[in-house]
């Protein structure tokens, strides 16, 4: 039991070490393939209407014939 805790503290600190060497290369990395998806400059105004999409995304899972009724009351920082 030992040994595989010994085991496992080096491969944590192998990740460790790798992270603290690669790690800004791949966040940089991620950060250009997604560039598309980034809204610049952030206003208020696309948070709003990026907040409304993703309540009408999220509401539009539930089946139409479930009864559920739901009450759209938006929440905007003016």
């Amino acid at each position: 039991m030992a040994s595989k805790l010994k085991l496992l503290q080096s491969k944590a600190s192998q990740a460790s070490s790798f992270l603290s060497k690669h790690g800004t290369t791949y966040y940089k990395q991620v950060m250009e393939q997604n560039k598309q998806y980034i809204q610049e400059p952030a206003t208020v105004e696309k948070c709003n209407e990026l907040s409304k999409q993703l309540f009408y995304t999220r509401l539009a899972r539930f089946p139409s014939n479930s009864g559920l009724r739901v009450a759209f009351v938006p929440l905007y920082v003016k």
